[in-house]
């Protein structure tokens, strides 16, 4: 019985620590193979938040980008009380870094990062 207990005490904390943090995804709009400098790109930002009560306003979530220039954004919209997109209007600025977006929440509930790297030939 207590061999039950301590696996089930670990599953909980296990999953729980998994599913405590937002959800954030990112993709392009219309993708294509690879961008070159000077393309410009729509990216699709998507957070689902975990917590019933999240802390931080959306309008606290950090865009870290590399190698690209964010020309544009929308305000972020809610398709829910927990779910809202984004779109980020963006251009290829540099052929010699990594071209990446990482959109990240942080707050006391372990907040969420996501990210996406952009193929560049």
């Amino acid at each position: 019985m207590k061999t039950f207990r301590i696996i089930f005490v670990s599953l909980f904390l296990l999953i729980s620590s998994v599913i405590s943090a937002c959800e954030i995804t990112c993709s392009i709009q219309n993708q294509q193979d690879n961008y070159s400098v000077g393309d410009e790109l729509v990216v699709l930002v998507d957070v689902q938040l975990v917590h019933r009560s999240c802390p931080i306003a959306m309008k606290q979530t950090k865009f870290d980008y590399s190698g690209v220039k964010i020309l544009g954004a929308t305000k972020w919209k809610e398709l829910s009380s927990m779910h809202y997109t984004r779109k980020l209007k963006v251009k290829v600025t540099d052929s010699s870094k990594k071209h990446m977006i990482t959109v990240v929440r942080s707050c006391n509930k372990e907040g969420g990062e996501g990210s996406i790297l952009i193929p560049v030939k």
